[in-house]
């Protein structure tokens, strides 16, 4: 039995629910606020170690590492003992409170998978960019945790997101931690405030919809970044072009895309303002003078997963948003078929429109 509260069968006890609702805050927090720190504290209560709490402030080498916060070992062992008793034979998610403890339930299962496979996404993520494709051999292992733990009779868990989906998404998180904190050096609050912004513009403030829906449809969307010269506008492209969601190959048994074919710079001001569109969108065989064969524009050559990073896009055209927002448009020429790439695009803080 794991819980009887005023005398109602439930799955967690008082104490237990209130831990797990505290945890759910947290996993759809953005890691890069207060308030992802400020879940962990009510999560452990007592038990919350002061020393480093502020990781999201530390150095990235400091922060990173899995097993290295003192607050996060404690919640994974105390998820992992939830998690692993809640899903014993006999433990039914049913009652007046079974809506409200599947949610709890299915949180706290998220964090324990995601954290026990977080080592292995990081050596996923380094043997990626060395041999050019991210492998996952261990899929097989996290599909059987996965339906072990998610797999309730009578219940659908997680609106019956399938394991490769969900495994997908667990990459993409970690990946994008990973690039948009280690990617960008230091320690002060307002680059932390960055970072919080970078990672909202992947994921949105709603990271449960995030997850449910929109991660499908987040390479249409276009990404403005303004700055002075010098300010790291092309970091920040760099942290949101290796950010993107990669589908899961079962079959593969690697993760869509190439890692060195994620990221397209290209320095608009460096084109012939005449040009600009042929260099993008690519022209066919007479379609002006001089064009005396097709030629295949920079965004058809970017790949589905890859990111176009249009710099200093101000310094060429009168209306930016004119040219750069043709890329999802739907009139393009019939060479694109259905590929979209997602677009990075710049203002100096001069050129702004």
């Amino acid at each position: 039995m794991l819980g009887i509260v005023s005398g109602v069968m439930g799955l967690f006890t008082v104490a237990e629910a209130g831990f797990a609702d505290a945890v759910s805050r947290l996993i759809y927090a953005n890691p890069f606020l207060p308030e992802r720190i400020e879940a962990e504290r009510e999560a452990l209560a007592a038990d919350f170690v002061r020393e480093g709490a502020q990781w999201n402030l530390q150095p990235s080498e400091a922060a990173g590492g899995v097993g290295t916060q003192p607050n996060l070992a404690l919640l994974r062992r105390r998820v992992d003992e939830l998690v692993e008793r809640a899903a014993i034979p006999g433990s039914e998610i049913g009652g007046r409170h079974a809506a409200i403890d599947a949610e709890r339930y299915a949180d706290l299962v998220l964090f324990a998978l995601f954290h026990r496979y977080c080592a292995r996404f990081d050596e996923t993520i380094a043997g990626g960019e060395g041999a050019g494709a991210y492998r996952a051999p261990y899929y097989r292992e996290f599909l059987v945790e996965a339906e072990r733990f998610l797999r309730r009779p009578g219940v659908t868990l997680l609106d019956g997101c399938p394991p490769e989906a969900l495994f997908a998404f667990f990459f993409q998180v970690r990946r994008a931690f990973v690039h948009i904190h280690r990617s960008l050096v230091g320690a002060s609050r307002p680059l932390a405030q960055l970072r919080a912004a970078i990672w909202q513009s992947v994921f949105t403030h709603d990271m449960r919809r995030y997850r449910r829906s929109l991660f499908a449809r987040m390479g249409e969307i276009t990404t403005l970044i303004t700055g002075e010269s010098g300010t790291g506008k092309e970091l920040v492209a760099q942290a949101l072009a290796r950010s993107r969601h990669l589908p899961f190959d079962v079959r593969r048994g690697l993760f869509a895309g190439y890692p060195d074919q994620l990221f397209f710079p290209l320095n608009i001001a460096a084109l012939s303002p005449t040009l600009i569109e042929s260099e993008l969108f690519g022209h066919r065989r007479g379609a002006f003078t001089g064009a005396l064969t097709d030629r295949v524009g920079w965004l058809e050559v970017c790949p589905a997963e890859g990111t176009v990073f249009l710099d200093e896009i101000g310094s060429r055209c009168r209306n930016p948003g004119e040219t750069a927002s043709r890329a999802p448009d739907a009139q393009l020429p019939a060479t694109w078929g259905k590929r979209t790439a997602s677009l990075c695009r710049t203002h100096c803080g001069g050129h702004e429109s």
